[in-house]
């Protein structure tokens, strides 16, 4: 118990790196920024779970900025996709909206 934290100043402002279920497939290594208010998705991540994405998406010209330097992306629509976090004993499902991006990141 010695590493367990008991306090944490400025919870829910650090990023995470979790594997939850997205539209029920395990994805790995997705970062999770409490401090943001955009969720992007990438449309290769959508191609490589092999989901039907093109019909789902719905459209949006709003461009969203500071991901890549100097430059506006604008997504290809938005898409609303189940995800779960947690395990089958302790879990939480909810409905999240995505901008759907064509670009890639590291």
């Amino acid at each position: 118990m010695e590493d367990q934290w008991t306090s944490l100043s400025n919870a829910g402002h650090y990023p995470l790196i979790l594997d939850p279920t997205i539209a029920r497939m395990q994805v790995t290594r997705v970062l999770i920024d409490g401090g943001a208010g955009l969720n992007v998705i990438f449309a290769t991540t959508l191609r490589k779970m092999g989901l039907e994405f093109l019909s789902l998406l719905t459209p949006t010209d709003i461009p969203f900025y500071a991901i890549i330097p100097n430059k506006a992306a604008i997504p290809l629509g938005q898409i609303t996709l189940s995800v779960t976090f947690g395990t089958p004993a302790n879990f939480r499902t909810e409905f999240i909206k995505f901008e759907m991006a064509d670009f890639d990141s590291s």
